[in-house]
């Protein structure tokens, strides 16, 4: 058994918005990244005396595989499903925090999806954004590039927070 939280490796399962998105094929990323702004004083010279922290970026990107119209329409915002066939709009001047919702990874362990929330990396509020390169050829399998962008929480009692690892 791992010593760390979420495993030392492995593969997960993304959920979206209480949905189970799709199967992967490749690497889910997780990155957080912290930003910062130096402080500087002219007796240091170009030695910064400080940083100040201005915010956090974090990002999920998913490689999805073999995705069916149900589960591209739930990660590409501004669609129109019918039946056998998704039409994407342009969504010019859209507000990408209004289709976040809560993502959750979590880990898959000798082939079952783990049912302990203390082993899941949630993001409490992300939006998806598609960047498809689809190739069509007889030796590349096809993959649908999503990647979440977290933002703040404003909804739940992690008001302010962008994610947990365990529970």
């Amino acid at each position: 058994m791992s010593e760390t939280v979420i495993g030392d490796l492995g593969p997960c399962e993304v959920w979206f918005d209480d949905t189970k998105v799709g199967v992967t094929f490749g690497d889910v990323l997780f990155k957080s990244e912290a930003q910062s702004v130096p402080v500087m004083e002219d007796g240091q010279g170009v030695t910064p005396v400080d940083d100040i922290v201005t915010g956090r970026i974090v990002t999920v990107e998913v490689p999805f595989t073999r995705a069916t119209l149900a589960q591209l329409a739930v990660i590409i915002p501004e669609n129109t499903q019918a039946a056998d066939i998704l039409r994407v709009d342009n969504p010019v001047a859209h507000s990408l925090a209004g289709d976040a919702a809560e993502l959750v990874l979590k880990r898959i362990i000798d082939g079952a999806v783990s049912t302990d929330d203390t082993e899941y990396l949630t993001i409490f509020s992300a939006a998806p954004i598609e960047t498809f390169e689809v190739p069509f050829n007889n030796s590349t399998q096809r993959v649908f590039k999503v990647t979440f962008k977290a933002y703040p929480d404003t909804t739940s009692g992690n008001a302010g927070r962008l994610y947990s690892i365990g529970s």
